[in-house]
């Protein structure tokens, strides 16, 4: 399968569903065939992002590790974590052989090349109070 790309979620399986269905709608596909390959874990059982960025609760690094290694033992060829894991994205970049795509920098370079200077951010309170956002170059 080509250009299958993997979806670490699942700690908040609405989110994951909801990133799965915006990536469907936005997707210029005239038949089913047409739509982007994805595979996406959601195993929600991963010590809460929020209260380990905080409050220094148990850390959900080694489990979102081991959920991405299903992801590339599925085939997948590049990875996505939900946005309150980039918290994480260097550590998980340097834990796998496969492409890590960035929604923060991806985010982040449209909004500077649109030249926007207002916007809504829509995230947990720790990827608010981290500035996992605002801090990015």
């Amino acid at each position: 399968m080509n250009n299958l790309i993997g979806i670490l979620g699942g700690m908040g399986p609405g989110a994951t569903v909801d990133a799965m269905q915006k990536l469907i709608n936005n997707t210029p596909a005239n038949k089913d065939q047409d739509h982007i390959p994805t595979i996406s874990v959601s195993i929600p059982d991963i010590p809460d992002r929020t209260q380990c960025i905080l409050n220094h609760g148990a850390s959900p690094l080694d489990k979102m590790v081991q959920y991405m290694k299903i992801l590339e033992n599925a085939g997948a060829e590049c990875i996505i974590p939900c946005n309150t894991a980039h918290f994480w994205f260097d550590e998980l970049k340097k834990r796998t052989h496969v492409e890590m795509i960035s929604i923060i920098d991806t985010t982040c370079q449209l909004i500077k090349k649109q030249h926007l200077h207002a916007v809504g951010l829509l995230a947990t309170t720790a990827t608010c109070k981290a500035k996992i956002y605002q801090d990015n170059p």
